[in-house]
């Protein structure tokens, strides 16, 4: 966060308040993402990213209106942000309005039948958003393939081969000490 902080005063883009914003808001600091986006589209008015994200800021502040409006502001930015389309779908599915919401729904089952059938791994539907979705078995079923498949690759790309037994780290030599392993994620819902 310091480094994205500097980053920006002495370059300000557009992106790199952005990416600040991204931090506060997985840091729960939803006050200072909002202006961290607000900041992003002044510099940046074209980046479809800093509207869809302060969307993200609004709907974990259940902020539904005001989520619903940046959504369709990246939505005008770049027509085709499958991910933006799957929030929206979830913003109008919480404020009920149903007859936008079949509409949306409707382009978004639209876009992952086409993936489907290319054979591609859509991240745009995010896997708790599937469940909710009145969506075929096949398109939950790629949803959760697509997921499935970049947690591997990311895997992998951190792991190339697999680490040497360290006997010292887990405890079995003199003066080691236990290895603790935690979880983080910031996308839980």
């Amino acid at each position: 966060e310091a480094l994205l902080k500097v980053g920006l005063k002495l370059k300000p883009l557009g992106e790199i308040a952005a990416n600040l914003g991204i931090v506060q808001s997985d840091l729960g600091r939803y006050d200072e993402a909002v202006e961290s986006f607000k900041k992003s589209m002044a510099l940046s008015p074209t980046l479809p990213e800093a509207p869809k994200c302060l969307g993200d800021t609004y709907k974990h502040s259940h902020r539904w209106s005001d989520a619903i409006a940046m959504y369709k502001k990246a939505l005008e930015l770049r027509p085709n942000y499958w991910e933006a389309l799957s929030d929206l779908v979830h913003a109008l599915q919480h404020v009920c309005a149903w007859r936008e919401w079949r509409s949306k729904l409707s382009k978004l089952s639209k876009q992952l039948e086409s993936e489907l059938r290319a054979g591609g791994l859509p991240l745009f539907v995010k896997p708790f958003h599937a469940l909710v979705y009145p969506l075929k078995v096949e398109h939950m079923l790629l949803v959760a393939s697509a997921y499935a498949a970049r947690a591997q690759r990311l895997v992998k790309s951190m792991l190339p081969r697999p680490l040497p037994l360290n006997t010292k780290l887990l405890g079995g030599g003199k003066g080691g000490r236990a290895v603790r392993v935690g979880w983080v994620s910031s996308n839980i819902g």
